[in-house]
């Protein structure tokens, strides 16, 4: 899969495309694929270090997004596989 991340360091110049494996859930978790995506504000605040200032990369900056529900974990109980609630 294709992502933008910070990888070596967190800052709006260091924010760069890259080819990941897909991911696997774990057992309390859910993998979306991701169709939109924006950077926003907060998003923003991050990269020039005003907010959430302890955070590590790697790093992938989505606040908001919009995606499918394409796995989930053996215990999450609140979604199924087609999306809806159970």
């Amino acid at each position: 899969m294709k992502v933008y991340a910070y990888s070596r360091q967190i800052g709006i110049d260091f924010l760069a495309l890259e080819e990941r494996s897909d991911p696997s859930p774990g057992p309390f978790e859910v993998v979306l694929r991701m169709r939109a995506v924006t950077l926003n504000y907060r998003d923003l605040a991050i990269a020039l270090g005003h907010y959430h200032v302890s955070v590590k990369p790697p790093l992938i900056p989505i606040s908001d997004g919009a995606g499918e529900l394409v796995a989930i974990g053996p215990e999450v109980t609140r979604v199924h596989a087609n999306g809806g609630p159970q």
